[in-house]
């Protein structure tokens, strides 16, 4: 799996994120920062079902999980 972190406005589109080479250094609570997963083969994330809860209840309880990170 790799980190991908958040460039565009939507998580829930792969074409909003970017590859990253290292860790990503965020930290806050409001909003997506970064999100582990698995390469589409095309520098994507692929957004899984699971993924896509995992997003959605970090943001909703405002704490990063093991493969979302928030920021401010």
């Amino acid at each position: 799996m790799a980190w991908f972190i958040l460039n565009g406005s939507d998580p829930t589109d792969p074409k909003d994120y970017n590859l990253l080479t290292s860790l990503p250094q965020c930290c806050g609570n409001t909003c997506i920062c970064a999100i582990q997963a698995n390469n589409d083969g095309y520098d994507r994330p692929q957004l899984t079902l699971a993924l896509q809860e995992e997003i959605k209840s970090s943001l909703a309880r405002r704490q990063s999980s093991i493969n979302v990170i928030l920021r401010d």
